[in-house]
C-alpha cells in the first residue's frame, strides 16, 4: 500500500498521474497481519536469493575445479581439489533437487522454503505459526550452509590456490 506517481512515456509525450494502492477491504484482515505477511514473503524470498546464490557458488567452484585439474601434474593436489569438488557436490545436492525428473519427489532446502512461500502467497492473510517457524527453522539449516562454505572457501581453496600459484596456474576465484 502506498501513494506512487506512474510515468508514461509515448512518444516524445511524457504523461503523469498519480495513483494510490490500498489493500482490499473485503478480506477482512487487519494491517498488522497484512504487515506480517509481507515481512514474511520478504524474509522467505530473501532465503531463496541467498541459496539459489550459494548453490550457484558451489557448481561454479565444481566448473572451475574441474577445468583447471587437469592442467595439474602433483598427484596430491588432484586431491585435493576432487576432494573439495566432492564437497561442493553434496552442498549443491543438499541445498537444491538435482533431478531431472520434475516429478522425482526430490525435496531440498531451497524446495521447503518454496513451498513456505507459495503458501504464505497464496492467502491473503496472516501466515501460519508453522509457517513462520519452519521458516524461521529453515533460516537457521542455512546459517550453517553458510558457515561450511565460508570455512571451505576459507580454508580448502586458499590452500589450493595457493599450491596452484606455486605451480604457476592460475588461482580459482568465486564468484561473488
Amino acid at each position: 500500500p502506498g501513494d506512487y506517481t506512474v510515468k508514461i512515456k509515448k512518444g516524445e509525450n511524457v504523461y503523469e498521474g498519480k495513483i494510490t494502492l490500498q489493500t482490499d477491504p473485503s478480506t477482512g484482515h487487519s494491517a498488522e497481519d497484512m504487515k506480517l505477511q509481507y515481512e514474511t514473503l520478504n524474509k522467505a524470498y530473501t532465503l531463496l536469493e541467498n541459496i539459489t546464490f550459494t548453490d550457484r557458488q558451489a557448481t561454479d567452484l565444481m566448473e572451475k575445479l574441474n577445468k583447471v585439474k587437469s592442467k595439474v601434474a602433483s598427484d596430491e593436489l588432484k586431491s585435493e581439489m576432487t576432494d573439495l569438488y566432492n564437497k561442493m557436490e553434496v552442498m549443491h545436492k543438499e541445498l537444491v533437487a538435482t533431478s531431472t525428473s520434475r516429478i522425482s519427489g526430490e525435496v531440498r532446502l531451497a524446495e521447503k522454503v518454496a513451498d513456505i512461500y507459495s503458501g504464505i502467497i497464496s492467502y491473503s492473510g496472516k501466515p501460519t505459526d508453522s509457517q513462520i517457524q519452519g521458516l524461521n527453522l529453515l533460516s537457521g539449516v542455512y546459517d550453517k550452509y553458510i558457515d561450511r562454505m565460508n570455512r571451505i572457501l576459507s580454508e580448502d581453496l586458499v590452500k589450493i590456490n595457493s599450491e596452484l600459484k606455486a605451480s604457476e596456474l592460475e588461482e580459482i576465484k568465486v564468484i561473488t
